[in-house]
Formats: C-alpha cells, structure tokens, sequence
C-alpha cells in the first residue's frame, strides 16, 4: 500500500530478476552470433521442451532427411505387384520396400515431425509461428500426412505429390540450406538481364535462318520459327552441333 500511495513500482521479485538475466543474455548471443532467434518462454515446462529439443536436434535432422531417403526405397507409383513389370525399370540392383513396410516408416517419420512440430511450440508457444520457415513446416507436415491418407486409403495410383513435399520439407527445414537456395537466387538474378539478353539475340537470328536461306536447305533444323530457337540452342551449347551443321554445309555446297 505505501509503495502504491508513494508512486513507486514494488520491488521485482527474484522469479522477475531471473527472466530478466535470461532475457539480456538471449539478446546478448544474438548480438555476437549477428542472428536474431527465437526463445522459449520463461516458464518450466517451456523450458524443459525447449532442452529435450536442443537434446534431439540431430534426431530431427535424421527425420528429415529419412523422408528424402525414403522416396528412393518406395516402389514406384506404378508398380502393380507383378514381377514383370520391373523388366524396363533401373532397379539398380535395389531392394524397394514392400507397400505396408512404407506405410509403417512413412507414419513413423512424420509422426516424429509432429512431435518436434509440438515440442517446439510447447516450448516458443505463439512464437514459433513468427519465423516463416516454421510455417511452412507445418503446411508441410500437414501435406505429408494428407498425402499419406489419400495415398494408403484410395485406390488411385497415378501420382503422389509426397517426393516433392519431402524436398520443400528438407529445404524448409535446414536453415543453412536455406541460405544457399537465397544466395543462389539472388546470384541467379543479377544474370537475367543477360539471359534476356541471349533470347533476344537467339530469337533475331532464327529469324534470319528462315528469311536468308532456301528451304529445302532448312529444312532440317530450321524449318519454322521455334524448331530454329531449338537448333540455335543446340548451337549455342555445342551438344550434337553436327546434327545441326552438317546438313546445313552440305545443302549449301
């Protein structure tokens, strides 16, 4: 009452006192690590879920990954069960896992991603969901599983969309590479001006491979607009470049 009546805030307690030391030492290593993260909040089971978490990080890397090895241990979409059907397919000498066992290793991984998914947002609670990456974790955890559902329950075998969730997953998931696919992009971009550049000069001279020479001389590689964008292309890498020319010099000689 006197601290009330005198205007002044009561004294923190030692639980306050603790947070605060942890909260300055949270902003202290991301000022030398010159990243922000996210912490957990300051409460003990938060705390303990955030621990068993650090705990089993390469675990959840192994989850992930496990996905992406998965998809070259599965049989194909196709596969009707018949011996035969292997002949024309590259086994490479690989043994595929029968239906149920991947059903049983499929569940199995995306359940331990739903469980590192809830161990994190015991831990961070709303906070998880601030990074974009964690976001798209859960779309794609949810997708998995959707896909699992849609795979196993029906009897449509045409498509799965699962192999290329698995790779958004892995990319998702991993920080660092996520960083590298950033880079890449940003590198990727500086050299589309150039690239538009190369179109331009590729479409002006199939242009002129129509116009110029006669046609029974381009017949070949150059009989319309976009088969001679296709031969230049060719050209322009050097891949079977005589397939291209040859006939070319010896229309012309």
């Amino acid at each position: 009452i006197n601290a009330e009546y005198m205007g002044q805030q009561p004294a923190p307690t030692y639980s306050d006192l603790t947070h605060t030391l942890v909260q300055a030492s949270y902003h202290i290593a991301d000022a030398i690590s010159g990243v922000t993260r996210v912490y957990p909040t300051h409460t003990r089971g938060a705390q303990r879920a955030y621990q068993v978490h650090l705990r089993l990080r390469y675990v959840w890397r192994g989850v992930v990954w496990g996905c992406v090895v998965l998809t070259f241990f599965e049989e194909p979409i196709w596969f009707d069960g018949r011996a035969q059907s292997w002949a024309d397919y590259p086994v490479f000498v690989t043994d595929y896992l029968p239906r149920w066992w991947n059903l049983g290793v499929e569940c199995l991984l995306i359940t331990l991603l739903c469980l590192e998914i809830g161990l994190q947002c015991l831990a961070l609670r709303a906070r998880y969901f601030v990074l974009h990456r964690n976001r798209w974790v859960c779309v794609l955890a949810l997708l998995l599983g959707l896909d699992v559902l849609y795979a196993y329950l029906t009897s449509a075998r045409v498509f799965r969309s699962a192999p290329y969730l698995r790779v958004l997953l892995l990319t998702a998931h991993s920080p660092a590479l996520g960083q590298h696919l950033w880079a890449i992009q940003h590198t990727m971009l500086q050299f589309l001006p150039l690239a538009l550049i190369y179109t331009l000069f590729m479409a002006v001279y199939a242009w002129l491979a129509i116009v110029i020479f006669p046609y029974e001389a381009r017949q070949d590689s150059f009989p319309n607009f976009f088969r001679s964008l296709w031969s230049l292309l060719v050209l322009g890498t050097t891949n079977t470049y005589p397939d291209v020319m040859m006939p070319m010099y010896s229309a012309l000689i």
